[in-house]
Parts: C-alpha cells; structure tokens; sequence
C-alpha cells in the first residue's frame, strides 16, 4: 500500500501549476491532509488486508486492491483534468522519442545544483520518515508485546501532528507569515542546525 501513498507526491506539481501562489500554502496544507490519511490508512489497512490475504493463502488480494485504487485514481484524475483551467491542460509537443527527452529532462535539472539539494533532501527524507516504521512496529511487538495490529495503530499516529498542522496552517500562515512558519517548522532541530534555522 505505500506505494499508493508514493503516487501523492506525484500530484504536488498540481498546485503550483493551478492554485495562485496567495493561496498556495493553505491548499499544500488540505493535500497534506489527504497524504496524511492515505499513508495512515495504507499501513493499517496494509497490514489488515496482508494478514487476511495470509491467512485465506491468497497472496493476489493486496495487488488486486493496489490496482482498483489505482484504476479508482485515474479515474477521478481524469475527471480533474477536465475542470482545469485551460492554461493547466496546455500539452508540449516534444520532438523526438518520450523516453530520451524524458533522459535529456532529467538530466537538465540534475545540472542545477539546487535541485540536486531538493532531490537529496527529499531522498532522505523518504528515508528517514518511512524507513523506520517497520521497526519501531517490530519493537513494540518483540520488547513489549503489543499485537502487531496495534503497533501499527501506533505507527499511524505519526500522521496526528501533520493532520494538526494542515488544519490549522491558513489561520498559521496568517498570523505567522512563510518566514515566521519556517521558523516554527525549524525551532526543535535549532540546536543541531544552527546555521539553517537562523
């Protein structure tokens, strides 16, 4: 199921592309919330829907559910499409083969050094926000005992700070302004990011 939560960052061109860049933030922030259940409930329902598949011998079930919400997706992506605004819909002819201008693309903006910075960071956030959850629920589960269900309820409570964050971010972002929220995003890494966070 994470890889259905992987597809939302593939939609966060959308915004920037459609959304004025006043209302921005408040729109990144009710996605944030969408991403925020969506990777909650791919790991609990991950987790129910590979025990139950486990248990009934019928390793197919998960990727047959991957693919209807997949195909569920599409669909509503397409039905987006068509209340775009026109500039939002504009399609660049490229000359020549997909895949060697979707090479040469890549490799234009791995020549920018500030996007390798973004590219890194976002690797290693990746890292560093997913990759722990498999092993903070298999320490709960072998040091404490706690049901594998119920460790990944815990897991899930990873997303009660974010989901805080997106409901609240318009009133934030009015009182605090970008910089003041940057500052409060940045204020608990102060003392191993001196330079970063001001």
């Amino acid at each position: 199921m994470k890889q259905i939560s992987d597809a939302d960052d593939l939609r966060l061109p959308i915004p920037a592309n459609v959304i004025a860049y006043e209302q921005r933030q408040p729109v990144l922030a009710r996605f944030l919330i969408g991403q925020i259940l969506g990777v909650s409930a791919g790991v609990l329902v991950g987790g129910l829907v590979g025990g139950l598949a486990a248990d009934a011998h019928q390793w197919r079930l998960p990727f047959l559910l991957g693919a209807a919400i997949f195909l569920l997706v599409g669909l509503g992506l397409l039905a987006l499409n068509r209340r775009l605004p026109p500039h939002a819909r504009t399609v660049r002819p490229i000359a020549g083969g997909a895949v060697r201008h979707m090479l040469a693309e890549f490799g234009h903006i791995a020549a920018l050094p500030w996007a390798r910075l973004v590219l890194l960071t976002a690797f290693l956030e990746g890292g560093l926000r997913y990759g722990p959850f498999a092993v903070i629920a298999s320490h709960l589960h072998a040091r404490h005992g706690m049901s594998l269900a119920l460790a990944g309820a815990v897991i899930m409570l990873f997303g009660v700070g974010g989901f805080a964050f997106a409901m609240g971010s318009k009133a934030m972002l009015r009182r605090l302004g970008e910089g003041g929220l940057a500052r409060l995003a940045c204020w608990p890494w102060r003392s191993i990011f001196r330079t970063a966070c001001g």
